[in-house]
């Protein structure tokens, strides 16, 4: 009996979801390979929309970098808040493709720009899959 009215005064604290902060890099492929015909539309063209995609999917507060590679990685916006990027689907259409494929130099790119931040790194790779990297 003594056991169960001490468990009256306990409290429970409910589970509960605690928002954190999410921050993604997408990584664009830029390069030669790229600049193929698939299904009447080069790759590159396909990966760019795809990229402005993620965007308009992010909540507003919600960080979002982004770098484009070849053989070398690119920064082509760093990471801000989703509502600040009000230039990137400029600066996304006006990559150019080219040169060979390192993604490992671009995933590098993504993962130090990751480091400072708090809450979820995610990294979205845009790529046609082929690769120079060992």
């Amino acid at each position: 009996a003594a056991v169960a009215r001490a468990s009256l005064g306990t409290q429970v604290g409910l589970a509960g979801k605690k928002e954190s902060d999410v921050n993604v890099i997408v990584v664009i492929d830029i390069s030669g390979s790229t600049g193929s015909n698939s299904g009447g539309s080069r790759t590159v063209d396909i990966e760019k929309a795809l990229a402005l995609n993620v965007l308009k999917e992010l909540d507003s507060g919600h960080r979002l970098g982004v770098v484009a590679f070849n053989t070398q990685a690119f920064l082509v916006s760093p990471v801000t808040y989703v509502f600040e990027k009000t230039d990137l689907e400029d600066k996304v259409s006006r990559l150019q493709d080219g040169g060979g494929t390192l993604i490992g130099a671009g995933l590098l790119k993504a993962i130090d720009l990751l480091k400072p931040f708090q809450g979820s790194k995610n990294i979205i790779l845009i790529s046609d899959g082929i690769t120079q990297g060992r």
